[in-house]
C-alpha cells in the first residue's frame, strides 16, 4: 500500500499542512526456517508470524504441512520447507536449505555353531534375516534366529531393514559346518564274503568292487568272486555325521 498524510489545522488559526512524500509499505518476507533432524523427523521452530508451512520431498510437488513444524522421511528423502505470509503483514520465506535422511544399517548378526545349527542373536529393528549357503548362492529369508545346516555347507546371514527407517545390515562372516567323520569300517573275509562290523553312527556303506561304480547297502557284508578288491565306507546323514574315508 502507498498512502500520504497532512496535518489537518483548526480553520481559524492554523490551515492544513500540504500532504507529505509518498510512502509505500511493503511486507517483509518471513525467515527460511532452519530444518533439524532427529532420526527420520525434520523440524523447525514455529514462527509466530508464519501463517502455515509447505515443504516439498525431492523436488516434487508442494504440500502443506500437517504436522505443525514437523514432517516424517523416509530413507533418502531430500526435505525443503518454505514459511507461509499472510500476504498483508508478511511474505512467504524462500526455501529453506535442503535436507536428506539416510537410514542407519543394521547390526550384522554374528553367528555361532552348536552341532549343525548355526544361530544368532535378534537385531534391533530386523524386520527379518536373509541367509544364503555359499558366496554365491540363492538368497533365502526367515524370520527366526538359525538354520540348520548339512556337512559342508557355509553360511552367511544378514539382518533385513524396512528400508525407510533402516537398511539391510552386511553379510555376517561366513561360519562352515563341518559334521563328525565316521570311523572306516575293517574289512575281513569269511570264506568269499567281505564282511565290516556296524560303524555307530552309519545309515548305510558304500562299498566299490575293483574300482567299479559305487553301490550302497544297508547289509555288514558283501559275496565277492575269486580275484575280487573291494574297498567299503560308512555313509554319514550329513547333519550330525559325514562318511568315512
Amino acid at each position: 500500500q502507498t498512502f500520504i498524510v497532512k496535518a489537518v489545522g483548526n480553520g481559524i488559526n492554523t490551515s492544513d499542512s500540504d500532504y507529505s512524500e509518498e510512502k509505500t509499505y511493503v511486507a517483509g518476507a518471513l525467515l527460511a526456517p532452519e530444518i533439524i533432524l532427529i532420526d527420520n523427523v525434520a523440524s523447525w521452530i514455529k514462527d509466530e508470524n508464519a501463517v502455515e508451512y509447505v515443504y516439498k520431498i525431492n523436488g516434487g510437488v508442494e504440500q502443506k504441512v500437517e504436522n505443525g513444524t514437523s514432517v516424517t522421511l523416509k530413507h533418502g528423502d531430500t526435505i525443503q520447507v518454505k514459511a507461509k505470509g499472510d500476504g498483508e503483514n508478511s511474505k512467504d520465506s524462500d526455501w529453506s536449505t535442503s535436507k536428506t535422511y539416510k537410514a542407519p544399517k543394521l547390526a550384522t548378526p554374528n553367528v555361532t555353531l552348536s552341532g549343525n545349527v548355526a544361530s544368532w542373536k535378534a537385531v534391533a529393528g530386523a524386520t527379518k534375516y536373509a541367509y544364503k549357503v555359499e558366496i554365491d548362492g540363492e538368497v533365502k529369508e526367515v524370520e527366526t534366529t538359525s538354520v540348520v545346516l548339512t556337512h559342508g555347507q557355509t553360511l552367511y546371514v544378514r539382518a533385513l531393514g524396512n528400508g525407510e527407517t533402516s537398511l539391510d545390515s552386511d553379510w555376517s562372516q561366513e561360519k562352515a559346518y563341518v559334521a563328525e567323520r565316521l570311523a572306516t569300517p575293517e574289512v575281513t573275509f569269511e570264506g568269499n564274503a567281505a564282511v565290516w562290523e556296524a560303524v555307530d553312527g552309519a545309515v548305510g556303506y558304500a562299498y566299490v568292487i575293483n574300482g567299479g561304480e559305487e553301490q550302497n547297502t544297508n547289509g555288514l557284508s558283501v559275496i565277492l568272486k575269486n580275484g575280487d578288491t573291494i574297498q567299503v565306507k560308512a555313509l554319514g546323514d550329513n547333519q550330525d555325521t559325514c562318511d568315512s574315508e
